[in-house]
Parts: structure tokens; sequence; C-alpha cells
């Protein structure tokens, strides 16, 4: 899970640089690389994203379900094992690591686009200390957030218990309900058509 975690948040601050690199090269750059290319990057980064959100998600859905089966401990067991050890290791490793990210994006950017590449300030929107500014700026931004909200579920594991189990009784009754007002439908339907038969507005037959 912790690996996970760290790939989601290198590939979530590789995507925030790269529009942050964007934006800020229209107002502080005379030459945007940026904008002579397409784009393409940011979509499959995104989905990559959405796939290991939705990795962690599942993960810990299933810790939920264990705990509310009876195996007590495993979603804490869960988020206490996602938290880093380290806030700055944390931090540190997701700038590391988002730098050759958005080289990578960039890259792919030209490649598909066939524009070609005079130095790595095209690949980092024009100008290289703009680029790792923002890039550096973005993990900062990033790790620090993900590692604060981990670090809160963990803490209040009990909570989150308590609202998925509420959440679960609510949607267990709702079905119910819904299930009670089938079975009485039917019923409804059919004394009413009795009474429409039995009481219908017709009128009584001339007497002869």
């Amino acid at each position: 899970m912790r690996r996970v975690i760290l790939a989601l948040t290198i590939v979530s601050s590789a995507l925030l640089a790269h529009v942050a690199i964007d934006v800020a090269g229209d107002f502080l750059l005379s030459r945007d690389a940026y904008d002579d290319v397409a784009h393409h990057s940011r979509e499959s980064v995104f989905i990559v994203a959405c796939v290991l959100a939705a990795v962690a998600g599942w993960r810990t859905l299933c810790a939920v379900r264990s705990e509310l089966c009876g195996s007590h401990g495993s979603l804490r067991a869960l988020l206490y094992d996602s938290v880093p050890a380290s806030c700055g290791r944390f931090v540190t490793a997701v700038a590391a690591s988002s730098v050759p990210a958005l080289l990578a994006m960039a890259g792919l950017d030209a490649a598909l686009d066939g524009t070609a590449i005079d130095d790595v300030g095209d690949l980092l929107g024009g100008s290289a200390a703009l680029g790792l500014a923002c890039t550096l700026g973005s993990a900062l931004v990033v790790a620090t957030l993900v590692w604060t909200a981990i670090r809160t579920l963990a803490r209040f594991d009990r909570v989150v218990l308590r609202l998925v189990a509420a959440l679960a009784e609510r949607a267990r009754n709702s079905q119910s309900a819904t299930a009670t007002v089938r079975r009485v439908r039917p019923a409804t339907r059919s004394a009413a058509s009795i009474c429409a038969r039995s009481f219908g507005l017709r009128a009584p037959p001339a007497l002869a």
C-alpha cells in the first residue's frame, strides 16, 4: 500500500508541475516551449493516477469490510502501513522522482507532436530554473498534503470506521424500505381493482 501511495503522489505531483509550468510560462517567459505542443501526456498520467487511486481505495474498502466482519485492527493496520516513516524522506523521494516523471511527460508530448527538442530547458517549459522550481514546489505541496491526509486518517481510524458503518446501515435500511414498498404496491393494486369491480360507477339495470 505504501508503494501505491508513493506512486500516486509522484504522478500527481508531476501532473500538477506540468500544468504549473505551462501557466507560469505564459506570464514569465518570452518563449514558452509548452505552447508549441499538444499535451497528450496529461491524459495518460491522469488515467494512471485514477488507476492508482482506485487500487488504494479498493484495498481500503477491503480493510473496512474485514473490520466490520469482525477482523478488528485491519483498517488501522492498513492505514498505519500506508503512512511514510518520515515526512521529510517522503517529500524528498517524491521530489526526486517528480523531475524525471515530468521530463518523461514533456518528452512524450514532443515525440507524439513531432516537435524537436533543443535542450533540457525545452522539456521544462523553456526555462530550467522555472521548470525545476515548479516541479519541486508541486512535489512539496502534494507530498505534504498526502502525508498529512494519511496520517490524519490513521489517527482517526475509529471515526472513519463508524462513519462507514453508519453509511452501510443506512444503505441496508433504504434497501429494506424499497423492498417493503415493492411488496405493498401489488397488494394495493389488487385491492383497488377489487373495489373497482365491486363498486364501479355503473348504473343498475333498468327495471322492466
